[in-house]
């Protein structure tokens, strides 16, 4: 007599973003100023790890380098975490979220996220829907990753290191190193 036992599946485990790693690439995140000029934009560590988490399990970001690039751009491009619209050097109609990504990368994003029924008109209306919700507000740098930059560039980015990651940054989001290299390897 032969007996059939039901093996458990594997599930992918996920990945798990905390605080407490986000304070060592932005101390500053501790807390968020209530008088400051933008305070109602501002986000802790701590309410940022859940939005963070939950975009890089549906985008798969798994690698410790896509992780770091991802960490570093937000942090680095919200003032860490204390914006979510561009602010400076002047008002860029519709461009922000966490990733501070142009107005028509919102929309690409808004329309793959909220579905193509919304409206583009208005560029700053859209960016109002994404920045509403954390988990999308924080998800557009790993939406971005995966919509906007090339196969080689992401692959790049998974698997290799620092080049690779300067490479990301200058060619498919289009910006210099600069001062991103500090929060860049903060993150690693």
């Amino acid at each position: 007599l032969t007996t059939i036992v039901a093996l458990p599946t594997l599930l992918r485990r996920d990945i798990a973003i905390t605080a407490e790693q986000l304070l060592a690439i932005a101390p500053s995140a501790s807390s968020c100023d209530p008088s400051a000029q933008y305070a109602k934009e501002c986000a802790t560590a701590q309410q940022a790890a859940g939005p963070i988490s939950a975009s890089f399990n549906k985008y798969n970001i798994k690698t410790v380098n896509e992780q770091a690039a991802l960490l570093s751009l937000i942090v680095f491009e919200s003032g860490s975490f204390k914006y979510d619209i561009h602010h400076f050097p002047g008002p860029n109609p519709g461009q922000g979220t966490r990733n501070m990504q142009n107005s028509q990368f919102n929309i690409a994003y808004a329309k793959s996220v909220l579905g193509s029924g919304i409206d583009t008109s208005n560029p700053d209306a859209v960016l109002a829907q994404l920045t509403a919700d954390p988990v999308l507000d924080f998800g557009s740098a790993a939406w971005f990753l995966r919509n906007q930059c090339t196969p080689a560039i992401q692959d790049g980015l998974a698997n290799g290191g620092q080049g690779d990651w300067e490479t990301y940054i200058t060619t498919c989001v289009g910006t210099s190193i600069g001062d991103r290299q500090a929060s860049y390897q903060a993150a690693l």
